[in-house]
């Protein structure tokens, strides 16, 4: 079973601190795309740490946060950390096969 963790948060200054704890993981950046504001999506960035995949996207002052693989739950406990509870909506999906 494969988790995959969708969050989403009003505050995009936390990308920083995200991107940082990343990089403690020993994850790295595999894509990374800007887009003209006038976009459905303003910044994207794609990482892998081993088996698990994140990407992150940005829109304004929202932060999407996707997390899906087999230490899914070890980086969702580590985001979840520095998020602000009161602006943030997460969403977990157990997939098999």
């Amino acid at each position: 079973m494969i988790t995959h963790f969708l969050i989403d948060t009003l505050n995009s200054k936390l990308r920083g601190d995200i991107i940082e704890i990343l990089l403690g993981k020993n994850c790295f950046q595999v894509a990374g795309k800007t887009l003209p504001s006038q976009q459905l999506v303003e910044k994207l960035l794609l990482y892998t740490c081993g088996n698990t995949l994140i990407s992150l996207v940005f829109k304004g002052d929202t932060l999407l946060i996707d997390i899906q693989g087999e230490e899914a739950e070890e980086f969702f406990n580590e985001v979840c950390k520095i998020l602000p509870p009161e602006h943030t909506y997460v969403r977990r999906v157990i997939r098999g096969l």
